[in-house]
């Protein structure tokens, strides 16, 4: 897979603040791209993917008006490793399909873009992208964050975060690491000292 100029990855653990670096990113004048965003699109109400999707697990994974019950597909799939195994080799190469698609559109309007995905190096997407960037947050206080998020009981945050690789892994292959484990501003200083030291250099040429 060849490496594209000036894409980047974006990734980190359930609950580390992806969506929160990629704010900070979009403001500084980063395109991004969110997989998740790509992914509710791709099973939206009627949907060729959504339909591929009941054909697997049933009917019970969708609400009354036929849209998806996300969080009980969740469930299903963080529960069984089969399942989620399926459901990936359904959906993940269309997310990155699109993903890339997308972010050429913003190479070509001389864009520095990101691409925020949960599972990058575990699609191995990184081989296409200059840098990964890898928000880091200290595991407790990520299982604290995910229980809140998502309304979860400790072993249910435990299991969706064992079933991704782990975060030291994850920073063991980081181009560069953001630690989240403080508050907003700290968050916001560390990136903007990312932008200003690895992006702002390359859009001014230097």
């Amino acid at each position: 897979m060849e490496r594209k100029k000036n894409i980047f990855g974006l990734t980190g653990g359930i609950a580390s603040g992806k969506s929160a670096v990629a704010v900070i990113l979009a403001e500084l004048g980063a395109y991004i791209v969110d997989c998740d965003l790509i992914s509710r699109e791709l099973v939206s109400k009627g949907s060729q993917t959504l339909k591929e999707i009941v054909q697997i697990f049933g009917s019970s994974i969708l609400y009354s008006n036929g849209e998806l019950n996300r969080q009980k597909l969740a469930k299903l799939i963080f529960e069984n490793e089969e399942a989620r195994e399926k459901l990936n080799r359904l959906v993940h190469p269309l997310i990155w399909q699109r993903a890339f698609e997308q972010a050429e559109k913003g190479v070509e309007e001389g864009k520095i873009v990101f691409i925020v995905a949960p599972l990058l190096f575990e699609h191995g997407a990184e081989a296409a992208m200059e840098a990964v960037w890898v928000v880091n947050i200290k595991e407790d206080l990520q299982i604290k964050r995910l229980c809140r998020r998502d309304n979860l009981t400790v072993p249910e945050a435990k299991l969706r975060i064992d079933a991704q690789m782990s975060l030291v892994d994850k920073v063991a292959r980081a181009s560069e690491v953001i630690d989240n484990s403080g508050n907003r501003q700290e968050l916001k200083n560390r990136v903007k000292e990312l932008w200003q030291e690895k992006i702002v250099p390359r859009l001014s040429g230097n």
